[in-house]
């Protein structure tokens, strides 16, 4: 939508959802940061492994390498050897192993540079009551309210400080978000709506770009 022509009559956003109830999960904080997501050179994984040695913050990546020249060469070459006994990559990983890493993490931290439609990965820490850092670039800027849900940082320097301070953060709060901002309830819901509006030839509600 922010991408739109000037003036462009949109109907409403309808942001993506999550399994919330699914995700819930409260355990005890651990000291250690999490990164999900494909390790690829947009990814920006090696900003996150620059701000975890800077700050010898324990860091656990989990995704796929996607089958290219490009993703293999990056993590080869840029991503293994920043790996140590404090900085780990799992590979891809099951949903409970998941749940309960997004649980116990101080945060989420997401640098992908490249603008996507959404991060789920985002979205699902929330849910699970854990604060995201993040690069203020695509649905990001959208999804994290600093100070309240997370922080945005642009460099090595910004991401050592946010995941220091994520540690303020209330996890009610994140679940707070998730569940009426982001549930899949409320998306399904939502477009339930639209689609009988739509049917029963009412005007939904118009945005403007």
């Amino acid at each position: 939508m922010r991408d739109a022509p000037p003036a462009a009559p949109l109907l409403p956003p309808i942001e993506i959802g999550v399994a919330v109830d699914r995700l819930y999960i409260r355990i005890p904080k651990r000291n250690f940061v999490v990164g999900l997501g494909s390790v690829d050179p947009d990814s920006g994984f090696d900003l996150a492994l620059e701000a975890a040695h800077a700050s010898d913050m324990q860091l656990v990546l989990s995704g796929e390498v996607p089958a290219t020249a490009e993703a293999r060469s990056y993590f080869q070459d840029v991503i293994r050897p920043r790996l140590d006994q404090r900085r780990r990559f799992l590979g891809p990983i099951g949903f409970a192993r998941k749940r309960w890493m997004l649980g116990a993490a101080r945060c989420l931290i997401s640098p992908r540079r490249s603008v996507e439609p959404t991060s789920l990965a985002a979205l699902e820490a929330l849910a699970c009551g854990t604060p995201v850092v993040g690069y203020p670039a695509g649905p990001l800027p959208g999804i994290v309210e600093p100070g309240v849900t997370g922080f945005l940082a642009e460099d090595v320097e910004g991401f050592v400080k946010a995941v220091e301070a994520a540690a303020t953060i209330d996890p009610d709060a994140c679940r707070a978000a998730a569940r009426t901002r982001h549930s899949i309830d409320v998306m399904a819901e939502r477009y339930l709506t639209l689609y009988d509006d739509l049917a029963m030839g009412r005007e939904p509600a118009v945005g403007v770009a």
